[in-house]
């Protein structure tokens, strides 16, 4: 007898209204292995994982569609509680912390809280439980302290260390990552493959889903890739490359061409900003100039000031030194809703916190920005809906719905509407 898969998906297919976002998709996936799950934003990763959670019910619930080590949680009246004691537990891109809690208390929401028979809480043997899964993890001082006061690696870690503390056997457990390594750096994402890398020789079934291909290619058994709802690639080991994948999500061969413009760089565009002198926190007496069409690229260590100057170029802190000139003029941002009037917007780091209203509509969230800046309802709503549409169209933001609820898109999709926004104004 076939002993069963960790994962197994039988002609999976799913609607929302009128879109068909996964066409029939089967695969098996082995337990110990590390499967890379593949494709551009829209392709119907998210929709995978969520079904897999026992939160998107398959289109044909007559018969079984997913299995998590032998185990449909459709059957259960509560699917993700079901997936979760099969073995399932998944890394969003959100990470789910909660903030006001430490890190010890995070874990043990799924680890459990050691209660003597008289009842209340044993602290001292619930910390040094969890101490012994935090340091797996090279987190073992980090227990007590906040969430909310720990960087961006830690959270990662600690959310990952919540995760291989569900309470089943290491050869039985399932975790998904969404996009892990997307907020660290290089040295940073390379201690969390290595976690990772660890946890396989453990017996422990992962699915990436990352949009760094080259990480893919390192540490990934196997890539499954989606195109347009579709399981188009299912690559072996010695298959899995970065142009091997790029060729499979976008249906064809991938040609690499570098083009020169004669006579060197183009006229220089109009200058718009000119920062002279900017000092705050961290960024001290920065001199620098953008002109029109410029992308420009800001780079830096954790903690080098990067987030710091944006800030302050888009009215969300003060200046303490400098002065800020916008197209020849001195100015001073007093808001974030100043800084948009007069033409300077940011996307934020935290899109789902500052970037995007999560429950609002596709179509509210791209005119956010030209209402805040105009202090109106700037917009008709027959303009309204020929920028919504445009957007839509130029960014092919999936689905293509704009009183689709932002909350319900795509990671990657969430991150097109975060950037729609600006781009309309």
């Amino acid at each position: 007898m076939i002993p069963p898969a960790a994962i197994e998906l039988s002609g999976l297919s799913k609607t929302f209204g009128e879109n068909r976002v996964l066409h029939d998709v089967s695969f098996r996936i082995e337990p110990g292995t590390v499967v890379a799950l593949v494709g551009e934003n829209g392709s119907g990763k998210s929709t995978i994982v969520k079904t897999l959670a026992g939160l998107h019910r398959p289109d044909d619930s007559t018969r079984q569609a997913v299995s998590l080590n032998g185990t449909d949680p459709y059957t259960a009246r509560f699917p993700p509680q079901a997936a979760g004691e099969a073995g399932l537990a998944v890394l969003h891109q959100d990470l789910g912390l909660i903030e006001d809690m430490t890190l010890a208390d995070n874990v043990g929401l799924v680890l459990g809280f050691a209660v003597p028979a008289f009842g209340g809480l044993d602290r001292r043997r619930h910390q040094r439980r969890v101490t012994g899964v935090l340091e797996r993890f090279g987190l073992g001082s980090e227990g007590a302290t906040l969430v909310a006061d720990l960087g961006p690696t830690e959270r990662t870690l600690g959310a990952l260390a919540r995760a291989y503390a569900l309470d089943v056997p290491d050869d039985r457990k399932i975790v998904v990552l969404d996009e892990p390594t997307a907020a660290l750096s290089t040295d940073d994402s390379e201690r969390l493959l290595a976690v990772i890398e660890q946890a396989r020789r453990g017996g422990v079934t992962h699915i990436l889903i990352s949009h760094r291909l080259d990480e893919v290619e390192r540490i990934a058994d196997r890539a499954l890739v989606l195109r347009d709802g579709r399981l188009v690639a299912d690559l072996p080991r010695d298959r899995i490359t970065v142009d091997a994948l790029v060729a499979a999500m976008l249906g064809g061969e991938v040609r690499t061409s570098v083009r020169t413009a004669a006579g060197g760089p183009g006229p220089e565009g109009e200058e718009l900003l000119r920062l002279s002198g900017i000092g705050g926190t961290h960024v001290h007496d920065v001199d620098a100039v953008f002109r029109a069409g410029e992308i420009v690229g800001l780079a830096g260590t954790v903690g080098s000031g990067k987030s710091e100057l944006v800030r302050l170029l888009t009215g969300e802190s003060r200046p303490r030194t400098g002065t800020i000139h916008l197209r020849g003029d001195a100015v001073v941002f007093r808001s974030p809703v100043d800084a948009l009037r007069r033409g300077v917007a940011q996307v934020p780091q935290d899109r789902r916190g500052k970037g995007v209203l999560l429950d609002d509509t596709v179509r509210a969230n791209l005119t956010l920005g030209v209402d805040a800046a105009a202090g109106s309802l700037a917009l008709r709503r027959r303009s309204r809906d020929d920028v919504v549409g445009t957007l839509i169209t130029t960014l092919r933001i999936r689905p293509p719905d704009p009183d689709h609820v932002v909350g319900l898109l795509s990671g990657g999709n969430q991150q097109k509407v975060a950037l729609g926004r600006v781009l309309a104004l």
